[in-house]
């Protein structure tokens, strides 16, 4: 088993970029897809997408990923309509949903900002989240200062 974190070489994807798809009505048959995957993988950019009717995420960041990605402009909506276990990312509405980090990285640099979140703060094994966690719209302050609570601080 592999216990050390980050990639064993640079035989990885790193600088790819899912760039104006549309993405729809996928998972008719194997649930467990997303309309763009990240995983084992770095400095990914995925914007000017369009990705819906999907049975689980519209955008999955997997493990063993290791940062530096860009997630902008994208449209993602009718997801996660056969599961329960997602999210949302980046400048978003997120409507009858939260920020809902998994577990971070120790030196992720990630950045939470400009976005519109309706419902509560819903962490899962978290103990602490990346550099930012700004410029947000919660719908409830008890929500915002628990999400600022994760911030790892330098």
């Amino acid at each position: 088993m592999d216990t050390i974190a980050g990639p064993k070489t640079n035989e990885y994807p790193s600088a790819c970029r899912a760039y104006d798809n549309l993405i729809h009505d996928i998972g008719t048959i194997e649930k467990q897809v997303a309309g763009v995957e990240i995983s084992m993988a770095m400095f990914i950019t995925v914007c000017h997408n369009s990705i819906y009717n999907t049975p689980r995420a519209g955008i999955n960041i997997g493990v063993g990923c290791w940062g530096g990605d860009t997630i902008e402009y994208n449209d993602v909506f009718n997801t996660v309509l056969e599961t329960g276990d997602h999210g949302a990312l980046e400048n978003n509405m997120l409507i009858n949903n939260s920020f809902h980090p998994h577990v971070w990285l120790n030196n992720s640099r990630d950045i939470f900002r400009y976005n519109l979140v309706t419902a509560d703060y819903a962490p899962i094994m978290l103990d602490h989240f990346g550099k930012e966690v700004d410029c947000n719209f919660f719908s409830q302050a008890a929500s915002l200062e628990a999400a600022h609570k994760w911030i790892r601080r330098p």
